[in-house]
């Protein structure tokens, strides 16, 4: 099969910026089907690209390769004469337009002794007898593209991914959470040209893992071709069990203020411009413009952020065409730093003078716990298998984990009471020796918290009432 494929944006380029952009694309296009296991030849031709590979799949593949606006299969042969060519053209045409409107359009490139339109009169004349040609409003456009020696037919036009070749346009880090909008970001970076590296601020255990590296992977094999992606992950436990001494409605300024700081060491390491994030102006509270103005403040590398004027369900809309809507709405809010009435409105002399209370060090020693994963080769992670029970066994440990601003008492059956930052200092206390019940306010903190302790050996559940239904948020922890 071969393709025509068109660029878009590319185009308003100069000669030389166009030329680097349709190298880096010839790169990007080799790329996606070698990974896909398929074969492919490529010739470049102006402001097109023609494409053929026996694979079933080469069309799908060219539909999620940046930089391509939109793609045509197309039936191709080298012109002989003007005769010959309506003649193969009207052959080719006429059952697609049987019974329907119909426009021939031409495109033509080189000299010729006659023009598109006596290309288009000719062919639509040998095809009025099976339909009616309409110019204004045709139901099929019967397009013939001629190149000196060499003509295409083709009816479909496809739409491509658009936007630039990835790695046109340099390197950034993506801050990955477990909601939808950070994957969405990190895709509308890739359209761009930007190389993205994806890092995963881990707050809890497995569960929250699970769901962003998920959303990475599948980026990554759908749609980043032409480079490496990596997937890296710190652990921010202690940073979180050190929150407790400050005061709970600024937490989750303080954290978002840890996490840019965090991108920006790590794109020290890996040689990034800038970081990415999923920020949608007034989403959340930390999102208000006043605590983006302090969360900013703590980092001086640029911070790109792709939603931040966009509603939420445009937001979902895209991210169900790109594929990462499932995975993202199977990950359960992380809530130990969620509070009831956070704050909106921030200075970041306040926020500065906070932070400064904390103990020092806290970043560069969490920083030692990076760790790196190639995407490529990664499998597609799992989801951790689910840890629910309805009832309390009688030797069980039963904790009850209890929001910054938890107003509400403890069930009178729970044998310990813990804050929710200070779940993972907790954890390394228990035994073992007996099964342990988690329970909390909204229940999401205690299945993460569950599946945690399981992860080192610890026979774990979290409790939900029988009746329950999982609710399936669809925000992480977007804080």
């Amino acid at each position: 099969m071969r393709f025509l494929c068109r660029f878009g944006e590319m185009m308003l380029k100069s000669r030389q910026v166009r030329h680097a952009f349709t190298q880096r694309l010839l790169s990007n296009v080799f790329d996606a089907f070698k990974r896909s296991g398929c074969g492919v030849s490529v010739h470049l031709e102006q402001a097109y690209l023609f494409v053929e590979s026996d694979a079933a799949q080469a069309a799908s593949i060219l539909e999620r390769v940046f930089g391509i606006h939109s793609i045509s299969p197309v039936h191709s042969f080298p012109y002989s004469d003007f005769d010959a060519m309506k003649l193969a053209a009207a052959n080719h045409f006429r059952r697609a337009v049987e019974g329907k409107r119909f426009a021939v359009r031409c495109r033509r490139v080189g000299k010729h002794a006659f023009s598109s339109r006596d290309v288009e009169c000719a062919v639509g004349a040998l095809l009025v007898a099976g339909g009616r040609v309409d110019l204004t409003d045709p139901e099929v456009t019967c397009r013939i593209d001629l190149r000196d020696e060499q003509v295409s037919f083709f009816t479909d036009e496809r739409e491509g991914a658009g936007g630039f070749p990835i790695g046109s346009q340099g390197r950034a880090v993506c801050l990955m959470s477990g909601g939808i909008d950070s994957p969405v970001a990190a895709w509308m970076a890739l359209r761009r040209g930007l190389r993205i590296d994806y890092l995963f601020c881990n707050l809890g255990g497995p569960l929250q893992l699970w769901g962003p590296k998920s959303a990475a992977k599948h980026l990554t094999d759908q749609w980043s071709y032409g480079y490496k992606p990596s997937f890296y992950t710190i652990d921010f436990t202690d940073i979180l069990s050190a929150f407790s001494r400050i005061d709970h409605r600024y937490r989750n300024i303080l954290l978002k203020r840890f996490f840019y700081r965090a991108a920006q060491m790590l794109a020290v390491r890996v040689k990034a411009d800038a970081f990415v994030t999923g920020e949608s102006l007034g989403q959340v509270s930390t999102q208000t413009l006043s605590n983006l103005r302090t969360i900013s403040r703590a980092t001086d590398l640029f911070p790109f952020r792709p939603l931040i004027a966009m509603d939420k369900l445009d937001i979902i809309r895209i991210a169900r065409r790109i594929g990462t809507l499932e995975v993202s709405e199977q990950v359960p809010e992380f809530c130990n730093v969620a509070v009831s009435k956070p704050k909106t409105r921030s200075w970041p002399a306040g926020v500065e003078a906070i932070e400064a209370t904390l103990p020092e060090g806290l970043l560069p020693d969490a920083m030692r716990t990076l760790t790196r994963e190639d995407l490529i080769t990664m499998s597609m992670p799992e989801p951790p298998e689910s840890c629910a029970i309805d009832y309390i066994p009688a030797n069980a440990l039963y904790v009850w984990i209890a929001a910054a601003d938890d107003r509400m008492p403890p069930p009178a059956e729970a044998s310990q009471v813990i804050e929710s930052t200070g779940i993972h200092a907790w954890s390394a206390s228990v035994t073992g020796d007996r099964p342990v019940v988690l329970n909390c306010r909204k229940g999401r903190l205690s299945r993460d918290a569950a599946a945690y302790l399981r992860e080192k050996g610890v026979e774990a559940y979290h409790y939900e009432e029988p009746e329950a239904v999982q609710d399936g948020s669809l925000f992480g922890y977007n804080i």
